[in-house]
């Protein structure tokens, strides 16, 4: 994947606090990004929904009710358009779900709110026809753990990246072998 980093490259978005709000603005541009994926050897697509829950679209200021499934819909088809072209019959298209940004390891109430928000999410790929759910960026085991029983509440299979901090441990501690 990587969508924010190559629409950056690309003079389209500067990194900030935001949600790939291109899917929605100029969904050309991000269709040719997954297009360049394909061309260049990907046999997944992921659909561009890095940071896409309602926590991010509420921090950009975009709390339009409709917004979150406007967004994976829209991310979805150009997925699946990409992959229905000539010759990527073969490529996979999975769903995506990242860091939540409102996960908080201490505070038990957080953890419910975020595992619904993924939910939501995991239920937005399955009825997209996902081949899985790509689970990454999150650096807890806590709330990959949440991530994945919101897949598998779906019915899907999943694929989890855990991240580590400097000290090669997740926010809760765990180690890489652990």
């Amino acid at each position: 994947e990587g969508y924010i980093f190559e629409l950056e490259r690309r003079g389209c978005i500067q990194a900030g606090p935001f949600c790939p709000i291109m899917l929605l603005e100029e969904p050309e541009i991000v269709k040719q990004v997954t297009r360049d994926y394909v061309n260049n050897g990907s046999d997944v697509i992921v659909a561009c929904t890095y940071y896409a829950n309602d926590a991010k679209f509420k921090l950009i200021n975009r709390e339009d009710p409709d917004i979150l499934e406007t967004f994976n819909k829209q991310a979805l088809d150009i997925a699946w358009d990409v992959a229905r072209e000539p010759g990527n019959e073969d490529v996979l298209v999975c769903g995506e779900i990242s860091n939540s940004t409102s996960f908080l390891l201490e505070d038990k109430t957080t953890h419910e709110t975020v595992y619904q928000m993924f939910l939501k999410i995991a239920q937005y790929a399955k009825d997209g026809n996902c081949d899985f759910i790509l689970s990454e960026t999150i650096d807890s085991v806590a709330e990959t753990l949440l991530a994945l029983k919101a897949i598998k509440a779906v019915g899907l299979p999943a694929v989890c990246n855990v991240t580590f901090g400097p000290d090669n441990k997740t926010r809760d501690g765990y180690s890489i072998e652990e």
